[in-house]
């Protein structure tokens, strides 16, 4: 279809046009993204056609959106219409892009030992209640294994073992390739799995290896294994779940918890930790790598010219001043 033809078309038709000629430009998990966000965006402009669809449309459309959603995720959704109007030569002038909590772009936070705890014990809690059962067990997965929520919600049946407990991050699921990998559990990250399978096939009816550990569920209550759930599908939950615990923590700090953890320990290597966590960031190794820390404490003797002596002294943990 030639780029001209895109401004004569309903929006869905256009943006689903627009995004074939993608399709080798993007990666699986991108191209997967920008559908998902190109289904969210034709349920407001419908049959609207790309040249209508000025400034003002674009911040209703905003307004609308912050009800279910956070600004994140609005602000990638708005960037496909973006590209998309930018693709047929009408680049919108007027447009503004929400604005992120200040920590939106952080590397995440690492729990502390008393919110570990809490949270573990209510997410283990919510195991046995219904509306809370996939975000309580979905959550301290992620927490005691370091697995994206993302990379959780692709998850099917053939990709999940008890026997050794372990699962392997499909490519639908990474972010890249670099995250495609098999992670073993342990003990409590092994409890969540084995929940969650038997909610898979007593509850939602899963039953092939292709099915979804957490199908999508229809609006009649009924499930459809063959399709993941939907991005937000347990958000309010656990949003109710935090609030309980009275943690303020975002879902992917899930992940970097564990990845924290992980590397403030003596025993982890940093090839290691790659192998089993995908991907980390140059930016964790300098905050948490006990290898790291060590290093720079050999280059403070070598100006001190002082023999090296390894410190135990934790950059985490903030000293108390002694009260006078």
């Amino acid at each position: 279809m030639r780029t001209a033809a895109l401004t004569q078309l309903d929006f869905r038709s256009a943006a689903e046009a627009w995004l074939e000629t993608r399709r080798h430009h993007l990666s699986p998990r991108t191209f997967l993204d920008y559908g998902n966000y190109i289904k969210t965006l034709s349920l407001f402009f419908r049959e609207m056609r790309l040249p209508e669809i000025d400034g003002d449309q674009v911040r209703a459309y905003q307004r609308s959106r912050r009800v279910r959603c956070g600004a994140g995720i609005i602000n990638k959704e708005c960037g496909v219409l973006m590209m998309m109007r930018e693709r047929v030569g009408m680049p919108l002038a007027d447009y503004q892009r929400l604005k992120e909590p200040k920590d939106y772009e952080s590397p995440g936070r690492r729990l502390t030992q008393e919110e570990e705890i809490k949270l573990e014990k209510v997410f283990r809690a919510a195991a046995d209640v219904p509306k809370w059962a996939v975000a309580g067990l979905t959550s301290l997965l992620s927490m005691k294994s370091g697995c994206g929520p993302g990379e959780i919600r692709f998850l099917r049946l053939k990709d999940c073992n008890l026997n050794p407990p372990q699962i392997e991050i499909p490519r639908k699921g990474a972010k890249n390739q670099r995250r495609e990998r098999l992670v073993a559990l342990n003990d409590s990250a092994a409890w969540a799995l084995e929940r969650l399978l038997d909610r898979a096939l007593d509850v939602c009816n899963c039953a092939l290896p292709e099915h979804f550990l957490i199908p999508f569920r229809n609006r009649d209550r009924t499930f459809d294994p063959t399709q993941p759930c939907s991005e937000d599908g347990w958000r309010t939950a656990l949003n109710q779940l935090l609030g309980m615990a009275d943690v303020k923590v975002r879902p992917y700090d899930f992940r970097h918890h564990a990845v924290s953890v992980a590397l403030s320990n003596r025993k982890v290597t940093r090839e290691g930790a790659k192998a089993y966590f995908g991907w980390i960031s140059e930016k964790m190794f300098r905050r948490y790598g006990h290898q790291e820390l060590a290093a720079l404490q050999v280059v403070a003797a070598a100006i001190d010219k002082k023999p090296v002596q390894i410190s135990e002294y934790d950059p985490r943990k903030r000293l108390k001043r002694k009260s006078t």
